[in-house]
């Protein structure tokens, strides 16, 4: 048996996760299709896997026709794996894809909901709306979607919601998270300053500046030890860099202000979550995708919560984000302002430590592995 994966659109982070999890299955090998880009950002060696192929897609090459041209050998594998689909649905409809599909659902709304669930659109969408009725993509969307196997869910709360809300085939959905729980050494040196990590691009649709500015300043106005705040992703429009502005007007010698303005990689990344004492995701929950709209932790999942879980490290998380069963022992909730930062300074007073992993979650490798063998049988 052999799996062929496929991811050429984004979510490097869920490739590389999806890599590292097969190769510990030696009787699984998987040959991956990703471009060159998508492959960098990974991070990996795939010398370092003897059961994992890469398939490299020069970003100089067209990427559709490059599969096309590999349709033989994608069809000599058992099973079919598609890692992201958001924008390729009329090329994956034509296709003609002889193996069992499974996708992974990363927006529920944006695969079943009907096309228009917006009052006002963004200038930007009317891209989006043109593509979807003159393209014909919600019809390529819907038979392609007729087409799969298997609806990779990445929680339980996913799957229960696209079941309820869209009457789907129970027999066609299977959890299959987008990472897992390992036990990485805490770095952190005794005298070391206090961490908190804000993970994921700084971008103002999908973090509340407001939020982050307001804790940063009450916090500061309280504390009494060394805190460092970390924004742990790429910042890049004129408004997330207003905002570090702002923030560093903040900085007294108590209070250190962290930021990159290009792409965490994957090593920097690791080496600042291995010292993090909270990681704080101040995301706007109700949020949109292409033209649907989305709630994290109810249709959609947080990048965020993933790399808490992990890191196994602690989340404080709005009290609105839906919570997943696995996961809701690890996590410290606020409902307002004065309550995350009184919740946070609280925290960060007691002795550093790190959750231990439920071992009875999805997320640890055994039950994933596990879970893996049922799927491809």
């Amino acid at each position: 048996m052999k799996i062929a994966v496929i991811e050429i659109e984004c979510h490097a982070e869920v490739l590389r996760s999806t890599i590292l999890l097969f190769s510990k299955v030696p009787q699984y090998p998987i040959t991956v299709f990703t471009t060159d880009s998508i492959y960098i950002e990974t991070g990996l060696t795939i010398k370092d896997f003897p059961n994992v192929e890469i398939v490299i897609i020069p970003d100089s090459k067209n990427t559709l026709r490059f599969l096309i041209d590999n349709l033989d050998f994608i069809n000599q594998h058992s099973y079919l794996l598609i890692n992201t689909l958001q924008n390729n649905f009329r090329f994956f409809n034509q296709l003609k894809i002889r193996i069992p599909i499974y996708l992974r659902v990363h927006n529920v709304n944006f695969y079943w909901s009907k096309v228009f669930q917006l009052k006002k659109y963004r200038l930007s969408s009317y891209k989006l709306i043109l593509k979807e009725f003159y393209g014909l993509e919600f019809i390529h969307r819907k038979q392609f979607l007729s087409k799969v196997t298997a609806f990779l869910f990445p929680t339980e709360n996913l799957k229960k919601y696209a079941l309820e809300t869209y009457h789907l085939n129970p027999t066609k959905t299977a959890i299959l998270p987008f990472t897992y729980c390992l036990d990485y050494p805490n770095k952190k040196i005794e005298n070391d300053p206090k961490m908190i990590v804000i993970p994921g691009k700084l971008e103002s649709k999908r973090k509340d500046f407001e939020l982050i500015y307001t804790f940063a300043k009450q916090l500061v106005s309280i504390i009494k030890f060394d805190i460092e705040l970390v924004f742990l992703g790429e910042s890049l429009t004129i408004e997330s860099n207003n905002l570090l502005e702002i923030l560093r007007g903040l900085s007294t010698d108590k209070l250190k202000i962290t930021f990159f303005n290009s792409l965490v990689d994957p090593i920097t990344f690791e080496e600042y979550f291995s010292k993090a004492d909270l990681v704080f995701c101040p995301m706007i929950v109700d949020t949109v995708f292409n033209l649907s709209k989305e709630k994290y932790g109810q249709s959609k999942v947080s990048g965020g919560v993933n790399d808490a879980i992990h890191y196994g490290k602690p989340i404080i998380i709005s009290k609105e984000y839906p919570f997943n069963e696995a996961i809701v022992n690890e996590c410290i909730t606020f409902e307002s302002i004065p309550d995350l930062v009184e919740k946070v300074s609280n925290y960060l007073l007691q002795p550093s430590n790190k959750i231990e992993s439920n071992s009875n979650t999805i997320y640890t490798i055994e039950n994933q592995l596990n879970q893996i063998q049922k799927l491809f049988k």
